[in-house]
Formats: structure tokens, sequence, C-alpha cells
């Protein structure tokens, strides 16, 4: 198949125009803008791709959006939520943790995998490879081509052969692989505009889209471990039961890290192991947040300096708490301040587990 004579600047604009313009029902062109980025900057990719590797890298960006930090892609409930992610809710247990990133799983669940391959090549590729080059209504070829499925003529039905793939313009491949960096950060902008309106009060966007890890400051969380344990905090907060030195006492996101991204003191108290490992990334019932308050309004309001935790401190005033306050009305700011996260996660489908 020829492609049309071209040059980088037209490239660029349908490019451009593709992933910020026209309808967006759903996400799929930002994956496959992603994919055909990442696919062309490798120094062995070939023009003519099959569909399963398309799927192949779908599943890898969807999955942990989908099974890690549960970003929503649409405003209308279940019934309409895009295939892909009926998808993998059908093969994964999104009520269950996964600590671990998509390389993890996909060496872990093979068959579940495999599954879902199967099933995103069936099912999320007839409409978006021949929508993706609409422009005004009308097909450009400036990008890759496709074949027709025989006996669909009409514009407005799927028609894509998926048993053939999609067949690149060596020259789109070349004009990817020179402004790949910029060109992926477009699409990440452009893919964060269209789902941040269904994931409002959702920490680090960008990153959960793209799926990277996000680090831990395990210095900091050393330290104010150490400091909990300074101060006299000697008991599990969910069982109550006395903690051990050493590995069975476990730092514990309130809020879970998984939905709130960040290591900060506030979101912070001391465990055991058992009650850790229980509750993973599922929120502690509302009830708990009192507690947590309690904790840390006893530290805020110490009158010894030895029982003052200052980065604790640090962290309730950056929020925006003043101990010169009366404690009644610190109390309320700051259930106000740990509310609205766990309101939010609540919302995103971490559900409240019942601790001891």
């Amino acid at each position: 198949m020829d492609f049309p004579e071209t040059s980088d600047s037209k490239i660029e604009s349908v490019f451009m125009h593709i992933i910020s313009k026209g309808m967006k029902d759903n996400d799929y062109k930002f994956a496959l803008a992603r994919f055909l980025l990442e696919y062309s900057a490798k120094n062995d990719a070939k023009p003519h791709v099959k569909v399963k590797k398309i799927a192949e890298k779908f599943l890898e960006y969807y999955w942990p959006q989908v099974c890690q930090t549960k970003l929503m892609h649409n405003a209308h409930g279940d019934s309409k939520k895009p295939e892909i992610i009926q998808i993998i809710e059908g093969e994964f247990d999104t009520t269950v943790h996964y600590p671990k990133g998509y390389s993890w799983i996909k060496n872990r669940e093979r068959q579940k995998i495999k599954n879902c391959i199967e099933k995103i090549v069936e099912s999320c590729f007839y409409d978006v490879i021949w929508r993706f080059q609409k422009i005004n209504n009308e097909e450009t070829n400036f990008l890759f081509h496709y074949k027709v499925q025989d006996g669909w003529t009409d514009s407005n039905k799927k028609k894509t052969d998926l048993q053939y793939g999609i067949n690149l313009n060596p020259e789109a491949m070349i004009f990817f692989r020179q402004h790949n960096a910029p060109l992926k950060k477009s699409v990440t902008l452009e893919w964060t505009r269209f789902l941040e309106k269904f994931n409002i009060g959702m920490p680090k966007l960008v990153p959960k889209i793209e799926g990277s890890k996000i680090a831990r400051n395990q210095p900091y969380a050393d330290k104010a471990k150490s400091e909990f344990r300074r101060v006299g905090i000697e008991k599990c907060f969910y069982c109550l039961n006395p903690l051990q030195p050493g590995r069975d006492t476990q730092l514990e996101h309130f809020i879970p890290f998984d939905y709130i991204s960040d290591d900060n003191i506030w979101n912070f108290t001391l465990a055991c192991k058992a009650c850790n490992w229980k509750k993973r990334a599922a929120l502690p019932e509302k009830s708990c947040i009192d507690k947590l308050i309690t904790q840390h309004m006893t530290c805020f309001y110490a009158k010894i300096e030895d029982e003052k935790i200052d980065m604790l401190n640090d962290s309730l005033t950056e929020l925006g708490l003043d101990n010169t306050k009366t404690p009644e009305e610190t109390r309320e700011e700051l259930r106000e301040i740990i509310e609205t996260p766990w309101k939010n996660a609540l919302k995103f489908g971490y559900l409240p587990i019942s601790m001891p």
C-alpha cells in the first residue's frame, strides 16, 4: 500500500489533531497513540503490526489503571464502562490488592493475561483503528493503513480486518522515533485531560495514567516510625496488642498508598504485621478516623517537649492546622483533612475493611 506524500509538519499536524480534537467517547485513541510512539521507537520495529501486539500493550497500559489505582474511565457507571475495563475486571478481582506492577502479574497470571489479550483483540479494535485517523469526518491515511472486512461498507459500522493488522507509514515511524519524548508527553497530557473529569480528587493522576511506579520516601517513613515509638506508641492501632520490636512493628498508611501516592506522617500510624497485611490497600472503617485524630492531637498539643513529634507538627501545620486554636476547633479541622481523602478513596472503589 502506498502512503500519500507527506512531510514532518503534516504528520505532526495530523497526530496532534487526533489526540487533542474530536469526539472522545473513550480513551482508546490515547492508548493507540502511545503504542504507535513506543513501538516506532524500537530499533527493530517493522511496518507491519499484528493486532495482538497492540492488544498486549493496551493491557499493559490499562491493567494498573484498573487493578492498582482504580481510575474511572467514564461517568456512566458499570453498564457503560469501556469494553477493555470490563474485560480486565472479568479476569481480575479488583477488590484484591496487587502490590506489584504489570510485569509481575504478567508472569504470575499467564492464563488470565492470555484471556484478556484474546478478548481485547476480539472486542476493542474494530472501531478505534479505522476511526483513529478521521479528521473532520474524513479519513486520512498518513500514519497507517489497514484492511476492511469483506461485506462491510458502511463507515458507521465496524469494518476493520483484525486478522490482517496495520501497516505503519515508514515516514511516520521515523518522525515518531525522532520526536518521541515530546510526543509522549503530549499524549499523556491529553489522556490526563480526558480522565481528570471522571477522577476529581485523585492524587498524582499523571503517573497513574502512565503506569509508572510512584517512589516511596523510605528515609522519611523510617524516621516517622522511630518517632512514633519514641513518644510511647507501643500498641497496634487496630488490634491494640503490644507491638514487638523489629519487623512485627510496621508503618501503616491509613489512607492506602495506592490511592494517596504519598508518604506523609499525618497519614501514618503503627500496626502489627498481621493487621497491616490484613488491611493492605483497603480503607479502615470510618470510625477509625477518630482514633487517628486522637493519636495526632496527643502529640500536637503535647505540653512536654519530649512528647512532641516535630515532623508531625510540621505536617499538620502545612495542612493549615494551628495549635493556638482550641482542641475542639482543631479536631474538626483535622477530621475534614482526613475524611476528605477517605471519602474520595471510597468513591474510587477502595472498600472499608473491619479490623479487630
